[in-house]
């Protein structure tokens, strides 16, 4: 693991951090406008593309970015948490990666969320466990670790009021909301076989996750579940349109968006067909819909 951390670490410093217009002047319309960010997580690299447009810009070197309302980027470096505006040129780290196992908080950074008022960062690591940082300092305001092998905290998600949604591991099944203290969990789906990959909507009152392969909806107090996609594709990564009215999610290697009350899909490739030879593996990071 250190091998490998150290390669990626490498290769992030040697790579150019500039921003990069790389489809200017894609074709026009669809079924979405707004900025949509994420990251490949094989190439280290950050992207934002112009959903209205098709234009894409690779921002620099990062995975699992966050797009906060000042305009700069939270995201992980191959070994830190870190902010920087879109540039990357320079980073401010949050979080210094430690390599003695004393710190658990520091080794591997996954799904980093800003919370609403913007002053904590919300992540999990790799072993699943979660964790709740100032973002001013990185110090340590919740931890969450598992209680067994098979347990976790994976892909949480603040909702408006500053709680956190979760989804469990293997053996904590479930999709999860915290109290105001962040400290207690209390599961609020109706005993879903391995709910996966919460995102809370703008308004704060539904939850888009992934059950069985499929993008599915529920109220965030349990009642209404409804499976959106109706395809037979295996789905990840939903996020919500800024508007609520839209969610968009990753399939396979293309990238589609779903009215939030179901029905037909539209495939982004298909809106911006330049896109679809640069993005021909969509590997890594969630999606941010900004």
């Amino acid at each position: 693991m250190r091998s490998f951390l150290a390669l990626t670490a490498l290769t992030w410093m040697l790579a150019s951090c500039s921003s990069e217009p790389t489809n200017p002047g894609g074709a026009a319309g669809g079924g979405g406008s707004g900025l949509l960010y994420f990251a490949r997580s094989v190439s280290l690299d950050i992207h934002k593309i112009n959903l209205a447009t098709g234009e894409d810009i690779k921002l620099g070197k990062g995975d699992d970015p966050f797009s906060t309302s000042e305009g700069t980027l939270i995201f992980a470096t191959p070994l830190d948490l870190a902010e920087s505006d879109e540039s990357l040129a320079t980073h401010r780290i949050i979080v210094e990666h430690d390599n003695s196992g004393m710190k658990p908080w520091t080794t591997g950074f996954q799904s980093p969320q800003l919370s609403p008022d913007g002053t904590k960062i919300v992540y999990t690591n790799l072993l699943d466990a979660m964790y709740v940082v100032n973002r001013a300092d990185g110090a340590v305001l919740k931890r969450h670790e598992p209680k067994g092998a098979t347990e976790g905290w994976i892909h949480p998600t603040w909702t408006p009021d500053g709680r956190i949604v979760v989804g469990g591991g293997f053996a904590n099944q479930g999709l999860y909301l915290s109290d105001e203290s962040l400290s207690t969990f209390t599961r609020f789906d109706p005993m879903l076989a391995y709910p996966r990959e919460p995102a809370v909507s703008k308004d704060g009152t539904k939850v888009v996750f992934v059950l069985n392969d499929r993008v599915h909806t529920i109220n965030i107090d349990g009642t209404g579940l409804k499976r959106i996609d109706e395809s037979d594709d295996v789905d990840t990564m939903p996020a919500w349109s800024p508007d609520g009215q839209k969610v968009i999610y990753r399939v396979s290697g293309r990238i589609k968006i779903l009215p939030a009350e179901g029905g037909k899909s539209t495939d982004l490739w298909d809106m911006h067909p330049a896109l679809k030879d640069k993005f021909s593996v969509m590997t890594g990071s969630p999606l941010q819909w900004k």
